[in-house]
This record gives structure tokens, C-alpha cells and sequence, in this order.
């Protein structure tokens, strides 16, 4: 899915006026945002997936923000608050912090969605955390046709698509808790960071039965315990100009098939997607630019989009093929 003309005008229009008040604001940036996705593989993980990220890619846009965060400590204590005003986000960040413990809490208001975001980070000793947290999420349905769902809504295998929820008529929610380990830095070898990571969430969308697809304002696209294992490498070089380089690779899934009904039997619940993603960054003054390119695993299935007249959500699974996805980039440009 992608954006339709309606939703381009509204994001060019909010991106126009954002570069108007950053103009004037202090503590503002421009971030540009884009790349290139190879594409024909990503569209058979398309279960309501947001159309926002591939449009990103293909049309690469500046993303103008006001930033302004207040940081003090008191008794060992520090407290940090942060305002964050874009054309794609508004949020507003309060955090609290000690020596083990960081308590911290969001608000984020974007054209498409409502949250709130909860965080409780304990740390065991400097290598060892453990992070709780806790998302509730409801939003706008800015959908305009029933081929082009972008919002909220539910599959019906009857009927071969989505119907569509009215807007905040549902919530999302997200209670996960991840286990972190970091190996200590330095290491024997010379400025190399390396960490692991293993987050169990449980997932849902109110109004939805247990084992149908939906479309929401959380990660689904079912109802269902959820994992994710991720492990990175950064080497941090003692140069002017490059500042890291990193590889990073992410396992994600359900833990059981006893989240998908009957309905979906060709869709294998069991499935993880692989994700290996090598980086850079390059910092020099006030300008910033990270390069990143994705080698994804996705599902295969058997039948193509362009071969079938009305799109079933889903078709016989072939397997898993890895291919490069193309290429990601942000700049960052701070006043």
C-alpha cells in the first residue's frame, strides 16, 4: 500500500508550514529522509503494513523539527523533559533517572495515531538491563476507498479484504519486557561495542477476534505473543569525520501458530523474519548523514499481486528468500 494523492498533499502541505515555524524557532533541525527500495519480495509481508515507510523510500523528503529539552539533576537524580514538533510527529518526553533505575513516559500525536508509551529500565549492573513497557495507541482511519485501507481496520477471509473501523473506535496495545546484555567497553579489541538483546511484547487491537489480521496503530498483525532477538556490533573509529560503523541483525515472530485461525492455514504462524542490516555514520560540525542497507528474509508466496483480479490477503507460502531491500538514508542538519 501507498500513499494516495489526498494523504501526499496533506504531508506536503504539514511539511511546508513545519518549515515555516522551525524558521523561526530555536533548537530546530532539518532531517532528510529517502532512499531506494527494491521492491516485488516486501509486498507479500503485506498484511496493512504502514504504506508511510515506502513512500519515504521512493521519495526521499525534508522533514523540518523543533526541538527543546531541559535536563537537570538533583540528588543523583536527573530529570529530563523534551518537545519534539515535525511535520510527521508531535511528542513530548518526561524522564527520570538514577544510577539503576530510569523511569520515563511519551506522548506522540502523528497524522495517523495516538500514543502513549511507558518505560521501566533496571539496571542489574552496568552489562545487564531490563526494560517494561507499555503502549496504548488509537488513531485516525485516513482511508479513502475500500482498496486503499490505511488506518484501522479488520480482514474478512469472506469477503477477500479489509472493512475498515471508524476512527479511535478501537485501541492498540503493546506490554513487552526485554532482557539487554552489553559487552564491555573497551574490549580487547579497540573501540568495538557489542550488545544483545531478547524483548517478548504482547500485541493486540480491541474489537478484533483472536487469529484475524488487522490493520492498527500497533506491530501486528494479529493478536498474539510476539519476539524479537536482536544483536549488534558498532566499531567507533578514531576519525574526524566517520563516526560508526556498525552490523546489526534482527529475528522477529510469534512464539506459537495458536495465534492464526483455521482460516489462514496456508500462513505459517511459526515463521521468523531474518534482517541484517550493515550502517554508517559520517558527523562533521552540525551535519549528520547515516547510510544503512537492509538484507531482509521475508515470506514467499506462490501467487504473484499482478496476477489475480481481486487480491486475496493471503496465498500458499513457497518459503523464504534473503535479497537486499534497497538502500535507507537520514541527514541531519541541527541550528
Amino acid at each position: 500500500m501507498c500513499y494516495t494523492k489526498g494523504m501526499k498533499k496533506l504531508v506536503l502541505f504539514v511539511v511546508v508550514i513545519s518549515i515555516i515555524l522551525s524558521s523561526v524557532l530555536a533548537k530546530s533541525s532539518v532531517v532528510l529522509v529517502g532512499g531506494w527500495q527494491i521492491t516485488g519480495h516486501d509486498n507479500w509481508e503485506g498484511l496493512g503494513g504502514s504504506g508511510l515507510k515506502k513512500d519515504l523510500y521512493r521519495y526521499p523528503i525534508a522533514i523540518p523539527s523543533y526541538i527543546n529539552e531541559k535536563t537537570e539533576k538533583k540528588d543523583d537524580v536527573g530529570y529530563t523533559s523534551s518537545l519534539t514538533i515535525s511535520p510527521l510527529m508531535i511528542g513530548k518526553r518526561l524522564e527520570r533517572s538514577s544510577e539503576k533505575l530510569k523511569l520515563s513516559i511519551a506522548g506522540d500525536v502523528t497524522f495517523r495515531s495516538v500514543s502513549a508509551t511507558g518505560h521501566a529500565v533496571y539496571n542489574f549492573i552496568p552489562l545487564i538491563s531490563l526494560d517494561l513497557s507499555m503502549k496504548l495507541a488509537t488513531g485516525w482511519n485516513l482511508s479513502y476507498g475500500d482498496d486503499d485501507i490505511y488506518g484501522l481496520a479488520e480482514y474478512d477471509p469472506n469477503k477477500g479484504k479489509y472493512s475498515k473501523f471508524d476512527s479511535f473506535s478501537q485501541l492498540g496495545y503493546d506490554f513487552g519486557a526485554m532482557l539487554k546484555f552489553t559487552l564491555p567497553y573497551p574490549l580487547p579489541i579497540p573501540r568495538f561495542i557489542a550488545s544483545t538483546s531478547f524483548l517478548l511484547h504482547y500485541v493486540g487491537l480491541t474489537g478484533v477476534d483472536d487469529g484475524t489480521f488487522f490493520i492498527g496503530p500497533v506491530e501486528g498483525p494479529v493478536n498474539g505473543l510476539k519476539y524479537i532477538w536482536e544483536t549488534s556490533f558498532v566499531y567507533i573509529p578514531q576519525h574526524d569525520f566517520i563516526k560508526m560503523i556498525s552490523l546489526s541483525s534482527k529475528v522477529e515472530g510469534y512464539t506459537d501458530d495458536k495465534y492464526f485461525d483455521d482460516e489462514y492455514s496456508a500462513y505459517d504462524g511459526d515463521f521468523a523474519k531474518i534482517t541484517i542490516t550493515p550502517a554508517i555514520m559520517v558527523e562533521k560540525g552540525r551535519h549528520r548523514f547515516m547510510l544503512s542497507s537492509p538484507i531482509v528474509s521475508p515470506r514467499v508466496f506462490t501467487t504473484s499481486w499482478d496476477d489475480i483480479d481481486e487480491i486475496p490477503l493471503l496465498t500458499r507460502e513457497s518459503g523464504r528468500s534473503f535479497h537486499w531491500s534497497g538502500l535507507q538514508f537520514m541527514y541531519s542538519l541541527g541550528f
